[in-house]
């Protein structure tokens, strides 16, 4: 007996175990083929939707703990403009003069995944919204508003740093368990307290 005709013998005789080994390979392959098509499709369709609720979003700024000023506005690069919304029953319309127009269904598109704005079809919805916007608001005028405001914000805010600083924050209401007589309170430190000047 030949090697090759072992191996045709053996081939053979297990041809039904072998038959469901390549068929648990080919089995796996189309698994590990299919896990990754689904998964670039799932990884580009979360991109797209991502990138439609940014919109054109050029910087983002993380307050965190800390407070900004609008002032901030304009040390950010891009063009700033003032941003309108109109409200129609379920539409809502946005409009900047700095970036396209904006339309969403509210009813159908919660999330405002799909501006209508390009859509033919709501071409004279979006002038008459456009004239809407024009009439209730002097975008030009409230922008040179703005900025004027944010102007004399600054002098304001210079010229009270210059010398003893006062701040504008908030002080929060002083303790009262402290300034009063209270059960736990000597009265001889309640009354100390209360002397001008302090002893």
């Amino acid at each position: 007996m030949t090697l090759i005709s072992l191996l045709l013998r053996s081939l053979r005789h297990y041809r039904w175990w072998h038959a469901g080994l390549a068929l648990a390979v080919a089995l796996a392959a189309m698994v590990i083929a299919g896990s990754l098509a689904v998964g670039d499709s799932v990884r580009t369709t979360l991109a797209r939707q991502a990138a439609e609720r940014i919109g054109r979003v050029q910087t983002v700024v993380v307050g965190g703990e800390k407070f900004f000023t609008e002032a901030l506005a304009r040390r950010l690069p891009g063009e700033v403009a003032p941003i309108v919304m109109v409200r129609r029953a379920s539409l809502k319309f946005v409009h900047c003069p700095a970036d396209p127009d904006q339309l969403y269904d509210l009813a159908a598109d919660p999330h405002e995944l799909v501006n209508l704005a390009g859509d033919p079809i709501h071409h004279e919805l979006v002038a008459s919204l456009r004239a809407e916007v024009a009439q209730r608001w002097d975008l030009d005028a409230l922008t040179e508003q703005v900025l004027a405001d944010q102007a004399r914000r600054r002098y304001a805010s210079e010229a009270l740093r210059s010398g003893q600083f006062t701040p504008w924050d908030y002080t929060p209401p002083a303790d009262g368990s402290t300034q009063y007589m209270r059960n736990h309170l000597d009265l001889n430190d309640v009354e100390r307290q209360a002397r001008w000047p302090r002893t």
